[in-house]
């Protein structure tokens, strides 16, 4: 398991984390993106948009269902994300690229 957290459908097996690659994480996310320079207005519709329909039974449940999280967040926390993982893939790209 890449996750630093077990799966809940699977709770007794270790993630790589745990066991043989301490501080260890890659994850899938999807995540919905639009242009740089849209209005904050729109911005923040958009979120609550999204925010809604994922916590509706009908979309997020198929999708635990299957062993994934549903995990909404704002506009600022994914644009962390992308940035913190856009340097640890950069990082590691880079170093594959020298061998």
């Amino acid at each position: 398991m890449g996750s630093k957290e077990r799966n809940r459908r699977l709770p007794d097996l270790p993630t790589l984390n745990e066991t043989a690659l301490p501080g260890y994480e890659a994850v899938v996310w999807y995540s919905l993106m639009a242009p740089a320079k849209l209005p904050a207005d729109i911005t923040s519709r958009l979120n609550r948009a999204i925010t809604n329909i994922a916590a509706d039974p009908k979309f997020s449940t198929p999708i635990i269902e299957r062993g994934y999280d549903v995990i909404p967040s704002t506009p600022e926390a994914m644009a962390e994300r992308v940035r913190v993982e856009s340097r640890q893939w950069a990082g590691i790209i880079s170093e594959l690229d020298k061998k």
